[in-house]
Order: C-alpha cells, then sequence, then structure tokens
C-alpha cells in the first residue's frame, strides 16, 4: 500500500488509541486488511458457522444475536469504530452460537483469523495491539452482562439512550428492546415516556 486509502483514517485512530505505531508500522498492518461493504440484514456469521474474520467498523452497526425457539436474543450492537467478531468461534474455531449481522448498510474492513495470528506474530508491539483488542471485547461484554444483571428495565433503557442516543435513530425498535433485555411492549412504554418528557 504506497498512499493510504482515506476509508483507513477511522481505523488508523482506533489503532492509535490502543498502541501508537510509525507510519511505515501502520501501512504494514493496514496491508492485512480489506475494504467490504454490505447491505442491511447481511449475516456475516452464520448460526454454526465457523468464524473467519474481525470487522472494524467503519459505518453503520452490527449485532451479534442467539437464535433460540423462534427467538432472537441481541447480545451486542456494535458501531462505527468499533471491532466485532463472534469471538468465541473466531478463538476457537468451533461452531459460532451466535449469528453477527448488519441492522444497517455497512463499510467494513476485515482481517482473516490467518492475517490476525500473522499480525500477532509481527512484532511485540502488534502483540500488543491483538491482546488490547480482545480486551476491550472482554470488558463491553462484561459491563453488558453486569448492566442485564444489576440493572432494571428503566435504568437499562436510560443507560443506552445514555451512551448511545445515535441507536434509537438507526435500529428498530425490536432489536433495541431484545438488546436492552425487555418486551416490545415494555419498550414503546418507556419510548413514548420519554419523548413525552422531552415535549
Amino acid at each position: 500500500m504506497s498512499a493510504i486509502d482515506s476509508k483507513y483514517s477511522l481505523l488508523i485512530q482506533a489503532i492509535n488509541k490502543i498502541e501508537p505505531f510509525e507510519m511505515n508500522e501502520i501501512k504494514t498492518i493496514l496491508d492485512f486488511f480489506e475494504i467490504v461493504c454490505v447491505g442491511k440484514n447481511h449475516p456475516l456469521v452464520a448460526y454454526k458457522s465457523h468464524t473467519k474474520y474481525i470487522y472494524f467498523i467503519n459505518k453503520g452497526f452490527l449485532r451479534l444475536y442467539i437464535p433460540f425457539q423462534d427467538k432472537e436474543y441481541t447480545r451486542f450492537i456494535a458501531s462505527e469504530g468499533s471491532f466485532i467478531s463472534a469471538f468465541p468461534s473466531f478463538i476457537n474455531q468451533k461452531e459460532s452460537l451466535e449469528v453477527l449481522e448488519s441492522i444497517s448498510e455497512c463499510e467494513l474492513l476485515r482481517i482473516s483469523r490467518n492475517d490476525f495470528e500473522k499480525l500477532r506474530n509481527l512484532s511485540l508491539k502488534s502483540s500488543k495491539l491483538i491482546i488490547q483488542i480482545y480486551q476491550q471485547t472482554i470488558i463491553s461484554l462484561e459491563a453488558r452482562s453486569l448492566e442485564l444483571m444489576l440493572l432494571s428495565a428503566e435504568q437499562r433503557f436510560n443507560a443506552i439512550l445514555k451512551q448511545h442516543p445515535e441507536y434509537f435513530q438507526s435500529i428498530p425498535s425490536k432489536i433495541l428492546a431484545s438488546y436492552i433485555g425487555m418486551q416490545p411492549e415494555t419498550f414503546s412504554k418507556f419510548k413514548n415516556k420519554f419523548k413525552k418528557s422531552i415535549n
């Protein structure tokens, strides 16, 4: 890669927040990624498939959900500037019990498992980068689990509203209700209550 495509700008920012790199090192890292664009509701990891990629989101929203008894339980939502994959399957190369799917049209940068391992072995700094990506994901999922365990339904609604107001503009209510862990009717009640409070 001679000149750096502007589509990699957000990824460069994310990498340098985790571990600062020289520009020649950045170019080497970026060579492992490729740009992909997908439409709405596109499955990137299918149920019981083997996960081949980690994705970085340039634009749009992805979600991880678990299909069970004709329902979809949204486990995680990832937005612009985030790394996401069905990590247990990606790491262990076992069948994924999660589905990774686009909620909207998305522009993504992806890296294959083989290239991810090559990047990990490239240098001490790149190895630290990989560890930090894993750690950030684990921390996010742990925080999400604690919210579901410790907060009431209304507290979870308000927490998402405060942390990610953009979700309410771009993500269908059915998916958001599943993510927050409530019935669609309860979600609508809280949403209407919020709308009345700002009018």
